[in-house]
């Protein structure tokens, strides 16, 4: 797995936050069964547009 890291440096790095940004989503109990389908389904298609739209792929190039 160490030989991979330096070909893929995304999977190891990630953004930098900061614990006050950070402590206070951890301290809210969230039910797991419980699941916001709009949320998710705008998070899936503006992802896809970001990776497929926003890169050029549709056209060809």
């Amino acid at each position: 797995m160490l030989a991979g890291i330096p070909f893929f440096p995304d999977l190891v790095a990630g953004p930098i936050v900061r614990g006050p940004d950070l402590l206070p989503q951890l301290k809210v109990r969230r039910n797991p069964r419980r699941l916001d389908m709009s949320r998710a389904v705008y998070l899936v298609f503006a992802g896809l547009f970001k990776t497929r739209g926003m890169s050029g792929a549709p056209s060809g190039r």
